[in-house]
């Protein structure tokens, strides 16, 4: 009898977590396809849908490597278009890059992604909390291969 309940709960919980992964999944899809459009709203709309996505599956990493992604390019982007207060979002959208940068990190050290936008983010935050410094661009790079 109590196998029985044992094994209805699972049953239950397995049915009631389903749609999440389900919709992790398209949620990831909607991102990707948002991120290859290249704009500052895309990148600000893919970013938003990749947290939604870690809300159901915080320890995925390719979720948490193309956050920091959107992140880093969002941030970019408006420094590119010179954005009002861009220095503010840079530095939020640097810092919020290598928060999921680190966390892609720890769930993959030996996995590239990570680490690569790890730098960008942090060199994003630096460049623009210390514009004074010459951190340079990486004017011609194009992170978006990855």
């Amino acid at each position: 009898m109590q196998k029985q309940h044992l094994m209805r709960f699972i049953l239950c919980v397995m049915i009631l977590c389903l749609p999440l992964t389900l919709n992790a999944n398209d949620l990831l899809k909607q991102a990707d396809a948002l991120y290859e459009k290249g704009d500052l709203a895309a990148y600000q709309q893919a970013a938003d849908l990749y947290l939604k996505a870690l809300e159901a599956n915080p320890d995925d990493y390719e979720l948490n490597w193309k956050c920091a992604r959107a992140h880093r390019e969002y941030g970019d982007e408006a420094q590119e278009q010179d954005v009002k207060d861009w220095k503010k979002i840079c530095a939020k959208f640097g810092k919020e890059g290598m928060k999921y940068a680190q966390r892609a990190i720890e769930l993959a050290p030996d996995r590239v992604e990570g680490h690569y936008y790890y730098g960008l983010s942090r060199h994003l935050r630096r460049r623009c909390e210390y514009p004074h410094r010459d951190c340079g661009r990486f004017k011609g790079q194009n992170s978006k291969k990855l």
